[in-house]
């Protein structure tokens, strides 16, 4: 992380390129770090996608300068969801400062859309629709909300919008980003919580050996497991008191995926649903792939079967658990982790999602699903 003021740019960059160039340009002349993604020297981690090189650029910077105007954009790693407004959300989870500036004539069509969709009226044409969703999402944010409408598009409005944010940012930000403290603040407990699982996975293995393992046997001792995991939840996952938390293995019979054992949140109702092997989250992780969804909601595909779906399920990993006779072979079951926040499960090197991973290893080492 740069120890000086940083900056990061995000929006379209075909339609906004001189305006993102002069501001770039205008922030380096103050002694502030600039980052964009067309910049030769934007940071970037060549171990991951490029949308997610873009997230962890986001991290260490200290302000987030949003342009929103007529374009949409590349949508994020196959989601609904622009990259853009990816970026948007990660910046708002890590708890960095927002600064928002809308096109006034685009601002003022959503406005449009908005009083025709509350009147039930033919919806105006002019601005792409997914433009109007993320328009709509950054006004109905509750905090933290500086929102500028009225923008011309020049960069003398930005800068005088900016420039009378500055001022308090340079002093609350003199110290190391509040999202790393938080994260080294967590590692103690976290250590501890890891050692308390290892112990109750080392005794599930030990007594399936010496028990002559039977499936029921078998899912009493996953059961057992997976009330350590809810008791150290907050440690090992980052649960809030809030958050609602979902624990589920599906064992693979046939080409189905049925649920094994879980825990979950008492406000969750569950419908012990079960998913053909490449369908859905779990059912592609059955094929044998890490996936790590942000906002199940973004996801193509993606639909509410119950009522409830869209308030319990919002965030989710799931990670695929092997035959530990049979590494090699395909995967026998899955590990899913859901979370009623969004981003809370965000991309694949994340503590949580690097957590849930090597449950799902352990599981399959032990034999929980043989």
């Amino acid at each position: 992380m740069s120890s000086r003021f940083t900056v990061f740019v995000s929006s379209t960059v075909r339609d906004f390129g001189p305006v993102r160039h002069d501001i770039r340009t205008w922030l380096k002349g103050r002694g502030i770090d600039v980052r964009e993604s067309e910049d030769p020297e934007f940071p970037v981690d060549p171990a991951v996608h490029s949308h997610d090189a873009c997230l962890r650029a986001i991290e260490g910077s200290h302000l987030f300068i949003l342009l929103i105007g007529w374009r949409y954009g590349g949508r994020y790693r196959g989601t609904e969801q622009s990259i853009t407004w990816r970026e948007y959300d990660e910046a708002r989870y890590l708890g960095i400062p927002v600064i928002v500036f809308i096109l006034k004539d685009a601002a003022f069509e959503a406005m449009r859309i908005a009083q025709a969709r509350r009147a039930n009226e033919p919806l105006p044409g002019k601005l792409d629709p997914d433009v109007y969703r993320f328009i709509d999402a950054v006004r109905r944010v509750p905090h933290d909300n500086w929102i500028h409408e009225e923008w011309d598009g020049s960069v003398t409005y930005l800068k005088k919008a900016v420039d009378a944010r500055l001022g308090a940012l340079f002093v609350s930000y003199q110290k190391p980003h509040r999202e790393l403290e938080r994260m080294a603040l967590r590692m103690v407990p976290y250590a501890l919580a890891r050692l308390q699982l290892d112990e109750a996975l080392g005794q599930a293995h030990a007594e399936m050996r010496a028990a002559g393992a039977t499936p029921e046997r078998r899912r009493d001792l996953l059961a057992k497991v997976l009330a350590v995991v809810v008791t150290y939840r907050t440690q090992l996952f980052d649960f809030g008191p809030d958050d609602r938390y979902n624990f589920v293995v599906h064992k693979r019979r046939g080409d189905r995926l049925e649920v094994f054992a879980r825990r979950h949140h008492p406000e969750i109702v569950t419908h012990d649903r079960g998913w053909p092997v490449g369908e859905g989250h779990v059912g592609l992780a059955a094929e044998g792939e890490l996936l790590v969804s942000p906002r199940l909601q973004d996801v193509d595909g993606w639909r509410a079967e119950y009522p409830s779906d869209e308030e319990n399920y919002v965030s989710s990993v799931c990670a695929p658990i092997y035959a530990s006779s049979v590494p090699e072979g395909d995967p026998v079951g899955v590990l899913t982790i859901t979370s009623n926040r969004a981003n809370h499960f965000r991309f694949p090197e994340q503590v949580e999602v690097l957590t849930a991973q090597s449950l799902a290893s352990i599981l399959s080492m032990i034999g929980v699903l043989d």
